[in-house]
């Protein structure tokens, strides 16, 4: 995720007091760039407005790359070169969230659209692969669905989960009244449980790991 140093820096801090090693569990990369996700070769310039390429921009750096490693070191496969190529489109499915929304929830409510993604590498259909999984948030302004389609097709994080047998996950916000440009809920416009695990989001999201991993 990019943010402007001064949020990142915040963010870092904040955050520091919920590790037991700070150093080892938190990386903040600071590089002269605008407000936008990096990636290798696709985008704006990077120091350029990024609203007309899906608030990504061509850094010469992956975020994508940068941020899994950091999560798995030493276990994935990262190529050289990066594209919107070295991934099946096809296996790039649209899902239902709505069926993860509980009692009286809806998207007034929970600020989540109806639909979100997901990828599957071929590879994970066979229930004797063990495979990585991993949730993607996008930032704000990312959420309509022709939008956060080229986000999740540029941004580079399908080639890696295509090389390295991991299922992605790519859940959707929506724009409410609260939340005009459908942020994922880091200011309580879920309610002051927004950042717990009983937050309305958060539970959403639980609701697509248990199916992922117990089939309900």
């Amino acid at each position: 995720m990019s943010f402007y140093v001064d949020t990142a820096i915040k963010n870092k801090v904040f955050y520091e007091e919920f590790v037991s090693k700070p150093q080892e569990n938190i990386k903040l990369t600071v590089a002269n760039a605008s407000h936008l996700f990096p990636t290798e070769n696709f985008g704006s310039g990077c120091r350029e407005n990024a609203e007309s390429t899906y608030y990504l921009g061509n850094c010469s750096y992956s975020g994508a790359a940068q941020a899994l490693t950091f999560l798995l070191p030493n276990e994935l496969k990262i190529t050289e070169t990066f594209s919107d190529e070295g991934f099946d489109p096809n296996r790039l499915k649209i899902f239902n969230q709505s069926e993860f929304y509980k009692g009286s929830e809806n998207i007034s409510k929970i600020g989540m659209g109806t639909r979100g993604y997901i990828y599957i590498p071929k590879v994970c259909e066979d229930p004797q692969i063990l495979c990585h999984l991993h949730f993607n948030f996008h930032g704000c302004n990312e959420w309509p669905l022709d939008i956060a389609l080229q986000y999740i097709v540029h941004s580079g994080f399908l080639p890696i989960a295509e090389n390295n047998a991991m299922v992605m996950i790519f859940p959707l916000t929506t724009s409410i009244p609260t939340n005009y440009n459908g942020c994922w809920d880091f200011f309580s416009y879920t309610g002051s449980n927004f950042a717990t695990k009983h937050g309305q989001q958060i539970q959403v999201v639980h609701g697509m790991l248990q199916r992922l991993i117990y089939g309900s």
